[in-house]
This record gives structure tokens, C-alpha cells and sequence, in this order.
């Protein structure tokens, strides 16, 4: 069967690690990253972080007359693989209460106590000024310091009961594929997805590159009246960011499994919807944007030499 541009093709320059990345992979994992690592159609329980790589896949093509879309897949009946992410971050993620929890077994409790240990559980945040960062980075932090119960994910998916589970993580460090995909909300599939598995399509609304003071309300107007979609401080700071889109394919009903692509991708790989999906949202290019702003600040500090 021929691969269609779903499949893992085209995802490497979006997916694919850094050199500092894979020398951190290594550290971690325990082995060097693989080329199969990468390969498959990578899906997201999570919205924002679909669009984040849409955005992005984006951002990387020609951009004029295409646009960022979150595909919903039907994934039932398929088995999911963690992806880098999964298989790095959440590697990290579990090293990094692996001793706690082997404090709590020999303290002696039981698998139900050690799980309510770490209900609302948080991991300390790597970002510390949130302006001027580019909001897929607050997405993605806010998913690896909000994970969930990681003890609650990984018995849910053990084939051990729930004892056994954490005695096995403890000891050997053993954590299910599935969790390691769950608590970062990341996995992958290889599989060929055929046109009657697409549940929905959502066209994107990119957001700017980076977030944006909210007190800075010039600078918002231009942007959001070049067609961009704004993040302020305050979205990313209260954990709300959301991204704009309209369902231009499908049902309203969501899906555990999104894919963020461009919408050229997913007309190449099925051609049959190709005349039925627009692109909603239109955007001036960024450095027209730019210009603009730059133009709007040094008229502000002309404005303000006049004061003296």
C-alpha cells in the first residue's frame, strides 16, 4: 500500500531531535535515538499541543495558501507507540519520583496510599519569564508539570496488578510504553489511516510567535488585525491558552487521537476530500506584522521625546 502523507514521511523535521536532544535521549533512555522512533502518524490527547505541531509543520512549508488543521482520528482497535517525547520526557518524568516512591514502599504502604501520594502531583516548571516565549513552549511545560497521578497511569496500564506494578517500577524501573505516551499525552501509530478513520478536521487559527503583555495593547491590535490569534501573558500564566479553530470536516465530537498537520499533508493524503476542505483563516506575513509593530513602537518614542 502506497504511504500517505499522514504517515511518519514528512514528520521528521518537526519531530526530530536536536544534537543537545539526542545526546539528552541517550543520557536518559539509555540508548541512541532510532530512525523508527520517529516514524508513524503522531497523535495528542491534548488540543493545543495538535495545533502547536500544525503551527509549526506550518510554519516549516511554504505557508501562502496553506494552514495548520488537527485532524481527530478514530484509533480504535490500533496499538499506540510512545514517540521521542513520550519516551524521553516521560523516562524523565518517572526517574524523577522513582526514589519517593521506593521511600514509601519501605515505609511500608500500600499501592492505594502510594497512588494518593501523588494526586495533583507537579513537576517544577523550566520556564520562568512567560513573555516573549513562544506559547507551544508554555503549552508543552504546562503538560510536564501538570501530568496527572504518574503512579494512577502507570498501574492502569501494567499487566501486573497494582503492587507489583509499583514494585517493578521501583526495582527496575519498569514503566509501561502507554504510560510513558499518557503522561506526556504524546504516542504514535503505524498504521496506514485511510479516509473513513478521519472523525474530524479542524482548521487552525495560528497563533503569534510568542507571547504578548497584555498591557500592550498596541501591539495586540496588530496582530490580531493582521489575522493572528494572540497569547497573552495572563492566557499563558492561568494555564489557558486555547486555540482558535473552526470544524471545517466531521462532527463536533473530538477525539482521544489528534494529529497536527498542514493542510496540504492531509489533501495529498486523501485526495478524495481535497475540494471540500478550506482554509478558513487568513494571516499577513510575519514580517510585514513585524514592521508594523516596530513602526507603531518608534512613532510611541517620538511621541514621548516631545514630552521634554
Amino acid at each position: 500500500m502506497k504511504r500517505n502523507s499522514l504517515t511518519g514521511k514528512g514528520v521528521h523535521h518537526i519531530h526530530a531531535l536536536s544534537p543537545s536532544g539526542r545526546r539528552r535521549f541517550r543520557e536518559i533512555v539509555g540508548r541512541d535515538v532510532r530512525p523508527d522512533d520517529y516514524e508513524g502518524v503522531h497523535t495528542t490527547s491534548d488540543h493545543n499541543i495538535a495545533s502547536s505541531y500544525a503551527i509549526s509543520a506550518w510554519k516549516n512549508g511554504p505557508v501562502t495558501g496553506d494552514c495548520p488543521v488537527v485532524v481527530h482520528l478514530d484509533t480504535s482497535g490500533l496499538t499506540p507507540l510512545p514517540d521521542v517525547d513520550a519516551m524521553m520526557i516521560g523516562t524523565e518524568l518517572y526517574s524523577a519520583i522513582r526514589e519517593s516512591v521506593r521511600r514509601f514502599v519501605i515505609e511500608g504502604l500500600g499501592a492505594d496510599s502510594i497512588i494518593h501520594m501523588f494526586n495533583s502531583y507537579e513537576f517544577e516548571s523550566e520556564i520562568h519569564n512567560l513573555t516573549g516565549e513562544d506559547p507551544a513552549s508554555a503549552i508543552y511545560d504546562d503538560v510536564y508539570t501538570h501530568p496527572g497521578n504518574p503512579i494512577e497511569i502507570l498501574v492502569s496500564h501494567s499487566k501486573h496488578g497494582p503492587e507489583q506494578a509499583i514494585l517493578r517500577f521501583v526495582e527496575r524501573g519498569e514503566v509501561p510504553g502507554q504510560a510513558l505516551s499518557e503522561i506526556v499525552r504524546q504516542r504514535r501509530f503505524d498504521f496506514e489511516f485511510e479516509v473513513d478513520r478521519v472523525k474530524r478536521i479542524d482548521c487552525i487559527r495560528p497563533w503569534w510567535k510568542e507571547i504578548i503583555d497584555e498591557e500592550d495593547s498596541d501591539t495586540i491590535e496588530i496582530i490580531e488585525n493582521a489575522g493572528w490569534s494572540v497569547v497573552t501573558f495572563d492566557d499563558a500564566a492561568s494555564f489557558s491558552i486555547r486555540a482558535e479553530y473552526n470544524i471545517i470536516y466531521g462532527s463536533e465530537d473530538s477525539s482521544d487521537d489528534m494529529h497536527g498537520t498542514t493542510m496540504s499533508s492531509l489533501r495529498a493524503a486523501f485526495p478524495i476530500l481535497r475540494d471540500s476542505l478550506p482554509c478558513v483563516f487568513d494571516v499577513e506575513p510575519e514580517e510585514l506584522v513585524e514592521e508594523r509593530i516596530e513602526k507603531a513602537k518608534g512613532a510611541d518614542d517620538d511621541g514621548d521625546d516631545d514630552d521634554y
